[in-house]
């Protein structure tokens, strides 16, 4: 088949109608048949078939605090923390979110980074399973990380950021909303990709 044109026709890209499908199967980002093996080792990204490091980024980050932030988990740091206050607590692991993910947002990559990490303390504070006392410390956080967006330095991209989710964070309706209608933006893989007794990305 010659490779479509563009004169005459009214196909893609004014191609032959009848070369239109295939035209689109060639496009397409996926291996052409309904593999879901395939379907479920793809991110579901923001710009269609480019890849998009920052839902790759949220996904990463979504994945270290759902252990880390698990309520069972933080109520068991803050029991251990009672018992030997050599132990690390609830508070200091919040606090080392605090600094190594929130602090450093000053780019898209580390804004987004930092946005996945904030709503999740927010929503595991409001998450029913978990404990009165560790809900009230995610809270206390979550009010003084959006105190201090409200003051944020940096370019205007970075400005406007803070200012924007500082707003949503104080207000408590708008908190309610954007835990409810944002709560991610891309489901998580199930699993590792197939082969991964030896790295597959070892020799990229």
């Amino acid at each position: 088949m010659a490779p479509p044109t563009l004169p005459g026709g009214s196909g893609v890209l004014g191609c032959d109608p009848k070369t239109t499908g295939q035209f689109i199967r060639w496009s397409a980002a996926r291996n052409g048949s309904d593999d879901r093996q395939f379907d479920i080792e793809l991110f579901e990204t923001a710009g269609g078939p480019v890849f998009d490091p920052l839902v790759a980024a949220d996904v990463a980050t979504e994945i270290a605090l759902n252990a880390l932030l698990a309520p069972t988990r933080l109520q068991r740091l803050e029991v251990q923390h009672a018992a030997d206050p050599a132990l690390p607590g609830a508070a200091e692991l919040l606090d080392a979110v605090m600094a190594r993910l929130i602090d450093p947002a000053n780019d898209a990559l580390t804004r987004r980074v930092a946005y996945r990490a904030i709503v999740s303390m927010a929503q595991t504070a409001r998450r029913p399973d978990t404990a009165p006392d560790v809900a009230l410390l995610l809270g206390d956080r979550v009010h003084a990380i959006a105190t201090r967006l409200a003051r944020q330095r940096g370019d205007e991209a970075t400005r406007a950021w803070g200012a924007q989710l500082s707003r949503q964070l104080l207000e408590p309706e708008a908190l309610e909303r954007l835990l409810k209608e944002r709560p991610r933006v891309a489901d998580i893989p199930p699993g590792e990709p197939i082969g991964t007794e030896t790295s597959w990305m070892d020799g990229l």
